[in-house]
């Protein structure tokens, strides 16, 4: 009997033994479990450019006719030099009237933004907070275009004498530092603020995370936890500082790309910074066969998305093809437009109307592309065509915001001087103006901190090389 007994308890251990073995191993384990977020992050993606329709931008009321004539032997609007400071009420109100004009005639959010039915009544509050005044100040007239018109779009190009109007309707990344969740207890939370991140081994894991203009919004109180220190995530530094370079970082090739123009360049360093911009943009066939990289796009202000599509087809082997419609309206400033390839209207009327439905890309390697709210309007579009790739993951904060217009042109106002920039081209995606938020990161990280939580998460998952 006791042998019958001993023979059943080894057995029993035997089995238990066996059951174990059959088990998954705890890098079995980690692998399905990056397998499924890489996975799930893909469906996402691929839903967001292959389910949407391309806009009809045929529906917004854009006018056919100029509303003034632009003589491009006497330019007035780009003469800034006869700026006032202080204007008569004859000045400001034909500096009010042709800031609008302006928009009329070549702003590229004329129609999508309302048309005449939104920005006449928006000229004549103008005028009327300028009414009364014998002398009005430059800064004056600013201040009543910005606030009357703020309300009115939403265009992170937009800027009057230099300051963007969206800045006030920007949303950024806030954070609560050090706290971290697993997928039972963020289940139990409210969704808007818990994200996905990157645990300090490098697992992934959950977080306190959302977007807000400044903060105050956001809840003190989440389940058990109170007196959240909500934090803005502060963008990487060096924006604008580094057209391309190539380097290594705990193992994993890292492409820095942080602008996209040569503009500010002068002399011998706009020549080694096309040089850089060209050797950026013929460089993707060689990130081809490499099994996990990084694409550092944190501070990437913009500049010439034509070197970033360069990249991208060198990398894929074909144009890039995210789902977007594009209008083009007439410029007299057009001309460099053209000269790069771009279809423009050869004459005031009908804009030039374009659409792309999008096209999934399956490709091998896992990317790591490293966002900010520095990462704006090129640098976004480099983001949306990434987007369009398999195993693309985003890491960092959400973008600028900075995306609806394109050829963003300068102008300037007859008497005061006042600067006007913005696109004369509207581009758009089937999930709308993202102008306030842009592009959301898959996994949520303060920027300065992306590139070593992104090499903690190989570490620990073994994809590093």
């Amino acid at each position: 009997m006791k042998w019958m007994q001993r023979a059943g308890a080894v057995c029993l251990a035997a089995g238990l033994a066996l059951l174990s073995a059959c088990g998954p191993s705890e890098a079995e384990q980690k692998q399905g479990a990056w397998d499924e977020f890489l996975s799930r992050t893909d469906e996402g993606h691929k839903t967001s450019v292959t389910q949407g329709t391309a806009p009809d931008l045929t529906a917004y009321p854009y006018p056919d006719t100029l509303a003034g004539t632009y003589d491009t032997q006497d330019p007035w609007y780009l003469d800034s030099g006869a700026g006032k400071s202080t204007l008569t009420a004859q000045e400001a109100k034909e500096d009010a009237e042709a800031f609008f004009q302006l928009l009329h005639d070549f702003y590229g959010g004329y129609g999508y933004f309302g048309g005449d039915e939104a920005f006449r009544p928006a000229l004549e509050q103008v005028l009327d907070d300028l009414s009364g005044e014998t002398m009005v100040s430059a800064k004056s007239l600013q201040q009543s275009l910005e606030s009357t018109l703020t309300p009115l779009i939403l265009d992170g190009h937009f800027a009057i004498n230099g300051h963007y109007l969206s800045a006030a309707q920007r949303q950024n990344m806030y954070y609560v530092p050090d706290l971290y969740l697993d997928e039972e207890q963020a289940a139990a939370m409210d969704s808007a603020y818990v994200k996905r991140t990157i645990g300090p081994d490098g697992a992934l894991s959950w977080c306190f995370a959302a977007l807000s203009r400044d903060g105050r919004d956001l809840p003190e109180t989440l389940g058990k936890y109170t007196g959240l220190a909500w934090t803005l995530a502060e963008a990487a530094p060096g924006a604008g500082t580094t057209a391309y370079e190539r380097r290594e970082a705990d193992g994993l090739t890292v492409l820095v790309n942080q602008v996209l123009s040569d503009m500010g360049a002068e002399g011998d360093s706009w020549y080694e910074r096309m040089d850089q911009l060209n050797e950026f943009a013929d460089s993707g066939e060689s990130y081809r066969d490499l099994p996990v990289f990084v694409i550092d796009l944190r501070g990437n202000i913009g500049g010439q998305p034509a070197f970033a599509r360069r990249w991208f087809e060198g990398f894929v082997g074909a144009a890039p093809s995210p789902c977007q419609s594009t209008l083009i309206r007439w410029s007299p400033l057009n001309g460099y437009m053209e000269a790069l390839g771009y279809p423009v209207p050869e004459e005031p009327g009908e804009p030039v109307i374009q659409k792309t439905e999008g096209a999934w890309v399956e490709q091998d390697s896992v990317i790591f592309c490293l966002t900010d709210y520095a990462t704006a309007s090129a640098g976004e579009w480099f983001v949306g065509d990434l987007r369009t790739l398999e195993h693309v993951v985003f890491v960092g904060s959400n973008t600028c915001g900075a995306t609806l217009m394109t050829n963003n042109q300068t102008y300037c106002l007859p008497n005061s001087g006042l600067s006007v920039s913005f696109g004369t081209s509207l581009m758009l995606t089937p999930d709308g103006n993202r102008e306030e938020s842009g592009f959301q990161p898959d996994l949520w990280v303060p920027p300065q901190e992306a590139l070593e939580a992104v090499s903690r998460l190989c570490e620990y998952y073994g994809l590093n090389p």
